[in-house]
């Protein structure tokens, strides 16, 4: 894998995740409720959870931003296996609430869509895995990780919005077949 399309995919992992961990550490109440809702953790392992999962991904990030790249794919791909398996248990109870994903910045239904998002997500991570190429990294290829690293945080925080959205318009009846 080119260097810079490794920093970009290093970058863009990082800034899901560490705001991911902001959003959950800035309303600690809103993803206790989310965690209490998977049912998933005795309600004394709660008070535990809700500080370690955010504390998990900013650790991940500093790997990933630092020199350890490979740990920190890895404990991504642990946590999304963990939050993945959570999801699924939550959708086998019904699953009417809010999926806790990204803190409280948007307030995603529990889908089984997330879980399609979430192998990407593994998908992108394992490609850390692999060495990147060696070579010098010019001022354009600064740029252009910069930018393509935003881009994907973008990307994904408008996959959330239209995931949460499509989800409402459905229940509204709005999305249904025309006649």
């Amino acid at each position: 894998m080119d260097l810079a399309l490794h920093w970009i995919l290093r970058l863009g992992l990082a800034l899901i995740f560490g705001a991911s961990a902001l959003a959950k550490l800035g309303n600690v109440g809103e993803f206790r409720l989310s965690l209490r809702a998977y049912g998933v953790l005795p309600p004394v392992l709660e008070g535990v959870a809700v500080f370690l999962v955010p504390v998990l991904e900013l650790v991940a990030v500093g790997l990933l931003l630092g020199s350890k790249v490979a740990w920190g794919a890895l404990l991504l791909l642990a946590l999304l296996f963990i939050f993945s398996g959570a999801i699924l248990i939550g959708l086998r109870r019904g699953g009417r609430f809010n999926c806790g994903c990204i803190g409280g910045w948007v307030n995603e239904p529990l889908t089984s869509s997330l879980l399609l998002r979430n192998a990407v997500l593994a998908l992108l991570a394992s490609s850390l895995l692999r060495s990147p190429s060696i070579r010098t990294l010019e001022a354009l290829d600064r740029a252009t990780i910069l930018f393509g690293g935003v881009l994907l945080f973008l990307f994904y925080l408008g996959v959330s919005v239209l995931l949460a959205n499509s989800f409402r318009i459905k229940n509204l009846g709005l999305g249904g077949s025309r006649g």
